[in-house]
């Protein structure tokens, strides 16, 4: 009945069966190409978090700002999403989703870049305008990664697995964050801050030939109508 719970052992097996599908049930992971966004998406935070597990050491010591304005220089990436997040939720519902995908693993690979070349640049008010950028470039690059990606997980879902799809997106994150902090603090660790960044940003560079490969579109702009693979 409607009102009955189910018990752990159905949850268990539920959870079990659409962890490791059927291969005739396995149809709506592939749907657009989507397990190429989720691969995309584990380079990318294996790249991106890999960098932000050791940022703060690299900008007092390296680059050379204090405390306070390493503080500052963070809030600009999360701060920047507040104004970025609605903002490119319009551009998802006129453009469509995988621009914004390509954009925002494209525009994290640029981050990676800007990160290593901060030291390049002249100590003082020129260096900290360069890194207030270098924050914002990653603020706008997420939330453009991650409007598009949500929104085109929503169109491919069926009705039934749309919180599972998410979830899995998640997962993918997750793995990327476990394996990037140990990869990129090692090569920082070898060698230097900068080699380990631009290092990154070619991880991240390959999440977005991924996306723009393997991702086919789900919205017409023109039509304004989700398109979805059968």
């Amino acid at each position: 009945t409607p009102e009955r719970q189910p018990t752990a052992s159905e949850v268990a097996a539920e959870t079990r069966r659409r962890l490791f599908p059927a291969p005739d049930e396995r149809g709506h992971l592939t749907t657009n190409g989507l397990l190429w966004l989720y691969a995309a998406v584990a380079l990318r935070n294996l790249a991106v978090l890999g960098i932000m597990a050791i940022v703060a050491p690299y900008l007092i010591t390296v680059v050379g700002v204090s405390q306070v304005l390493m503080g500052v220089l963070l809030a600009f990436n999360h701060g920047s999403q507040v104004l970025f997040m609605y903002a490119l939720g319009v551009v998802a519902d006129n453009v469509g989703r995988k621009p914004l995908v390509v954009v925002g693993m494209g525009g994290s690979s640029v981050f990676a870049l800007m990160a290593a070349g901060l030291t390049t640049v002249p100590a003082g008010v020129l260096r900290l305008a360069f890194g207030v950028a270098t924050f914002v470039v990653l603020g706008a690059s997420f939330s453009a990664m991650t409007i598009g990606g949500l929104a085109f997980i929503s169109d491919v879902a069926p009705a039934t697995r749309e919180s599972e799809l998410m979830g899995i997106r998640e997962t993918a994150k997750g793995l990327g964050g476990i394996f990037g902090p140990a990869l990129v603090g090692g090569v920082a660790t070898l060698y230097s801050y900068e080699l380990a960044f631009v290092a990154a940003s070619l991880v991240g560079f390959l999440a977005t030939a991924l996306v723009a490969w393997g991702v086919v579109e789900t919205y017409d702009a023109e039509r304004r109508a989700v398109v979805v693979d059968d």
